[in-house]
């Protein structure tokens, strides 16, 4: 693990706090998946989680044990509303397809472009073939260097949830 600067560590500490102001936010206008994305974040980065999460908990647990919750949806929402469904499952093939990257890189010696992408969709069937190539290759980039940041920022985010842990 890298040692941070304090500017550093601010910066981190300032990164998690708009994470869940921008939560709060989403949840406030009714994106009631945002109160599961913050629990999983704030555990994932071993920090308290913020009083609006813990007090809409204490709610959830008032409405189970009085028999007035329905269903969790009410606490955290449709699992996949519209065509989110198909969507996470295809990011949730982001091993695959980083490893899929390393594997094409490696043996054909492909750069970050276009080809390599239309062939991780094709490979891995996402998307459909196309007169234009295949579809899914934009989806695959964004997905490849989303998880390439979230590598290179991992430590960043382990260090600023012992540090949160500390104070």
């Amino acid at each position: 693990m890298t040692k941070e600067t304090p500017e550093e560590l601010e910066a981190i500490r300032k990164q998690i706090e708009t994470f869940c102001e921008r939560a709060k936010r989403n949840y406030e206008k009714g994106e009631k998946q945002f109160l599961l994305k913050t629990i999983i974040y704030c555990h994932g980065n071993k920090v308290p989680f913020p009083d609006w999460v813990k007090q809409q908990l204490y709610l959830a647990t008032e409405l189970f044990e009085t028999g007035q919750l329905k269903s969790w949806d009410q606490i955290f929402g449709k699992p996949f509303p519209g065509k989110r469904r198909a969507g996470l499952f295809t990011r949730s093939r982001a091993f695959e397809i980083c490893r899929e990257a390393n594997r094409l890189k490696k043996q054909h010696n492909f750069k970050e472009d276009r080809a390599l992408f239309e062939q991780i969709a094709k490979n891995l069937k996402i998307g459909r073939k196309t007169k234009d190539g295949w579809t899914g290759w934009a989806t695959v980039r964004d997905i490849y260097f989303k998880e390439k940041a979230w590598d290179r920022d991992k430590d960043r985010r382990l260090h600023a949830a012992l540090i949160q842990n500390s104070q």
